[in-house]
This record gives C-alpha cells, structure tokens and sequence, in this order.
C-alpha cells in the first residue's frame, strides 16, 4: 500500500483545494477565453425581434436573427441579444461573445436580468446541431434547445476548438446515427477544451435504436449531455440533471456509457451536481450498461459535488446483462474530495443469461481516491445501506470518509481506508464503525449532527473548505481530538456556529419589600395597598441547526 499512500499525499495537496487554488486548472484558458474577449474591446452587434434589421450598431436597428449578426461581425465582437426565441442553427467565428438575458436598451452587460429575460437558440425546424462552436468563443445567458443530429452534439457540435458557456442552459437536444455510435445529445466536443460555468444540461438524449433488417454486431451510445472525445472537459457550479443514452434491439453487443457525460479524456467538475441521468441498454445478445451519472476513460477530478439517483440500466435482455457504475464509471484514475455520492444504482435482468450488476456508486478499473466524501448506494433511501464501490485492477485509497459497508469481497480487489467511519467496520487506522448521526439522511442532508463521533476523527491533512465552502478543519471544544488540525470526516465540516445555542437560564424577580411611611395626622393612620408584582418577561432562544 505504499503506493497508494505516496498518491494519497500527491493528489490531495490542501493548497490544491483552496478557494483559490481550486481554480489555478481553469485560469490559463479562462484568461484565453473570458478575458481575453473582453480585452480586444471590438464592436457590439445587437440581435432583437424589435429592430429593424439594418446595421445591427443599436438596440433600434438590430438583427432579427443571430446568425445575421455573426455574419457581420468579426474576431473580438460581442453578440447582444434580446430576450426571445430565435428559430435558427448558427456557426459560430472565432473569438465572438454572444451574450442573452436583455430586454433591449441595456448599454451594460450587469444590466442584464437572466432569470427574466430569457434568451433561446431553438434548432428544432433544423434538424442540425444547434451551434456550431469556435476558438475563443463564448456563450454567455443563452438557452441552447431543440438540436436534433445524427452527427452528434444536438445542442453544441465543437471540433479543434477552445469554447467556453457561462450561465447556459442546454436542454431537451437529441442525437442520434446512421451508423453504428451515436455521441452527446447535448453537447460534443472532439479534440477540444471546454469550459462551463453556472451552467444547466437537461433533459438531452443520445439515442441508437439497431433497424431489425441491418445486422450491426456492435451499437453504441455514448454522452447523453456531454460527450467529450479526446478533450478536456471543466465544469464549476454546473448542473448535469436527466439526461439518458439509450442503445437497444437486436445486435450482438450493445454499449450504453455516460447518461449524464461522458469523456475520453480529462474531466475536472467543481460544485456540480449530476442527478437523474440514465445510461439504458435493453434487448441484445450482451448489454452493458455504464455510468449513469458519468462515464469516463481517462481522469476523473471531482471537488465539492453531488452525485445522486443516477442509474445504469438493462432493465430487460435475452442474453448476458452487464451494468457498471450507476454513479460513476471509469477505466483510468478518479480523485473525489469534498463529495457525496447518494442513492446511485445498477439494475439489470436477464431472461437467459448472467445478470451482473456492479458498483452502484462506483465502477473503476484503476486508481480511485475518495477523500473527505460520504457513500451511500442505496436508492431506498436507506441510510445504512452498502457503499456499493467496485474496483480492480488498480489501487483504492479512501480517507477522512463516511461509507456503507465494503464487505463485498467480489468487488474490491484491495483497498487502503484509514480514518474513515465504515458500516460494519474495515481494517485500517483510524476507521471506525458508528452511527455517524447524519441531520436527515433520508433525504440527502448528510450535515453531521452535534453528537456524531466523525467530528474531529479524521487526520490532520485535507482541503481547506468543505462540500459547502466552509472552513475545513474546525476543532469543536470537548469531541474528538483536540487542537487544530482535527478534520471531521465526511463531506461536511461541522462548524462552530452550528452548536445548539443553549437556553438562557430564567433570572428570577424578587418582589420587592414595601415599608408603609407612617403619616402624622388626627386621623388614623391607614395601611397603604401593597404595589403589583410585575409580570416577569422570559425570552428564550434557540440555536439553528444549519
């Protein structure tokens, strides 16, 4: 295991995590990118239905269509455009900004109002991919919908190129072939660098149904939001929600990989949250069924995400049936910090073969390092089900991690877990086997309680935030170790301020002693009426669990 500890202290630097460190990997392109389109201060084109479709040099004679505007205008320019649904495909030049979310009349682009103001590309009178992408250029308030391809990337096809989309939706694009492989429903990019920012990818397919008269010994889909060849895949902030690659009827072998995205290549995704998304196959002579949230063969980088209720599927097969990873799929190297993976499943039935389901959460064939993360598989709701983690072939290394059992013996090879609270226990320093007293588990709040025993049981490295950007390590007086460097494990870092604020103690009110002051007169003295108690006033206070 000295291997897998030398890469434990390589890949989970703390300085790698930090609020600022986490985006050293996305600065060189971004300043190629966002930066520079802002720097070349070109000219600004406006698109709305409203203009008159002269010049396009203002709000009152703008383009009534995008790809108008792209036709005029050159490398540097930003593309203004009005709120609307523009029924078009467009191919974009390079290094051209096209930005939504305006009413018309803006002169600022922090004037724009993206949650009212929206912005659609529809390609569906097409038949083609929606956007054709560019070097240096940049997507920025648009909703990308419609696509329908049988060459990939319903909604964005790039090629040799180096894009970036920022506050984007791509949803409810399909794709589709004629020949044997269908890739991204949503989003393709082959050879290329792409960049998402506070962007949506929704309800995409990527879809290959075999004609019964064609005999093709092989179908696949691959990428039902994004599928990224032989490229580098960056996504921060960015939602991947019901998307679905889906391969069936009657070839030999059938290959359904990456319902939400898939890459051969690099893929690193910061605060992202992958839900619902589907890889299904049905109905061949061997069905394989991988990834349901992503598939990959390359590297896997995940910081600070959410990887819940994804699926692989061969719900129906004549033959064998295979479903790998419901959660995550990957032949190469997969580092996970900061990360929960929650109610991910595999599910396959066979009529006269094997049905084999394997890793809920987690399929790799290689090197996988789960740090501070939490694993649950099952899709019950079931806060002490399994971990559900498969992996051959390579090395294992969990820390600082809360996990359902791993004693399934069929699934890992080897593993190295210290520090890390497993249900039913697993050998390793510093591991436990505790309730670790989650705040609502059955339904995805896995925030440690006051009372859980992970608080301050984990090593004294890690990031320096936790899945929520909090401070990471926090010592909580009287648990666990004591002193700084005492992370929790898990993914959440128990704060301070999540202490339950006790009640203060009621101070009592003494009624006061009244002396009657005697009064000299001829009359008889009379005895005063004593003075009302005053009501006492109590306050009480109490802490917020957050």
């Amino acid at each position: 295991m000295k291997h897998a500890n030398k890469l434990i202290r390589q890949q989970f630097r703390p300085s790698r995590y930090s609020p600022v460190g986490r985006y050293i990997v996305l600065l060189a392109f971004m300043s190629q990118v966002f930066v520079f389109s802002e720097k070349l201060n070109g000219a600004t084109v406006f698109v709305s239905k409203q203009g008159d479709n002269t010049t396009g040099e203002t709000w009152s004679t703008s383009f009534k269509t995008v790809s108008s505007a792209i036709t005029a205008a050159t490398s540097g320019d930003q593309i203004w455009i009005a709120s609307g649904t523009y029924f078009e495909s467009i191919n974009l030049k390079p290094s051209l900004s096209l930005y939504g979310g305006f009413i018309g009349g803006e002169t600022s682009l922090n004037q724009r109002n993206l949650s009212i103001n929206s912005t659609t590309i529809d390609g569906s009178t097409a038949n083609t991919s929606v956007i054709l992408g560019a070097t240096g250029a940049v997507l920025d308030g648009l909703r990308v919908t419609g696509g329908i391809s049988t060459e990939g990337g319903g909604g964005l096809r790039c090629e040799n190129a180096r894009m970036a989309l920022r506050n984007c939706r791509i949803e409810d694009n399909y794709t589709t072939s004629l020949d044997s492989a269908a890739y991204g429903g949503g989003i393709l990019c082959i050879s290329s660098e792409l960049t998402l920012l506070d962007s949506v990818v929704a309800g995409n397919r990527t879809e290959l149904l075999a004609e019964p008269t064609k005999h093709i010994p092989v179908i696949s889909a691959f990428g039902g939001g994004i599928c990224a060849l032989q490229s580098n895949l960056h996504l921060e902030g960015c939602t991947v929600r019901g998307n679905l690659t889906n391969c069936s009827d009657g070839s030999e072998y059938v290959y359904s990989v990456g319902g939400g995205v898939y890459a051969e290549g690099r893929v690193e995704c910061v605060g992202c949250v992958f839900k619902e998304n589907m890889a299904r196959a049905v109905y061949s002579g061997a069905s394989f069924a991988r990834g349901g949230g992503i598939g990959c063969t390359g590297t896997i980088n995940l910081l600070g995400c959410t990887i819940n209720e994804n699926s692989a599927n061969v719900p129906l097969n004549l033959s064998d049936a295979f479903g790998e990873g419901g959660g995550i799929f990957i032949v190469g190297t997969v580092e996970i910090s900061n990360t929960v993976l929650w109610k991910n499943r595999v599910f396959v039935y066979s009529i006269n073969g094997y049905g084999l389901p394997f890793g809920d959460s987690l399929w790799c064939k290689g090197n996988a390092f789960i740090d501070h993360s939490t694993v649950f598989a099952d899709w019950f709701s079931n806060p002490t089900s399994p971990a559900k983690i498969w992996s051959w072939f390579g090395n294992l290394a969990i820390r600082n991690s809360i996990t359902g059992t791993m004693n399934y013996d069929y699934e890992i090879q080897s593993a190295d877990v210290q520090y890390s609270n497993v249900l039913n226990g697993f050998p390793g320093e510093g591991n436990i086997n505790l309730d670790p007293q989650f705040a609502d588990p059955a339904n995805g709040d896995f925030r440690l309680l006051a009372s859980s025993p992970c608080i301050d049981a984990g090593t004294t490295t890690g990031p320096v935030t936790d899945i929520l950007g909090k401070s990471r390590p926090v010592d909580v007086p009287g648990v666990g170790r004591e002193g700084p460097g005492a992370y929790d494990m898990g993914a959440y870092e128990f704060q301070l301020s999540d202490l339950p604020t006790p009640a203060p103690t009621p101070t009592i009110t003494e009624t006061p002693t009244i002396t009657p002051t005697a009064i000299m007169t001829e009359t008889p003295t009379a005895t005063p009426t004593p003075t009302r108690d005053p009501d006492a006033s109590w306050v009480r206070e109490w802490g917020r669990y957050r």
